[in-house]
């Protein structure tokens, strides 16, 4: 059975100025509201993925505004 992750990544923004932002708001999160909070780079959560034990298997870019969606199997 497949596991669908959607996540606006940093780094698979169609414009500059969309990344920038994206940047902006986890700057925001981790410093003013609960700390917790990170925007990722598709680069630095693919690992964290196979760490899970999963494979992404195919790839949407441009969802809507800016969110990608990746399929994963075991």
């Amino acid at each position: 059975m497949p596991l669908y992750i959607m996540e606006t990544f940093i780094d698979r923004q169609r414009f500059e100025a969309a990344s920038f932002c994206l940047a902006g708001t986890s700057l925001y999160f981790t410093a003013m509201a609960n700390g917790n909070s990170r925007m990722y780079r598709a680069e630095h959560f693919a690992p964290l993925v196979k760490e899970a034990g999963l494979r992404v298997v195919k790839e949407y870019d441009d969802i809507g505004q800016g969110h990608s969606i990746w399929r994963c199997e075991l």
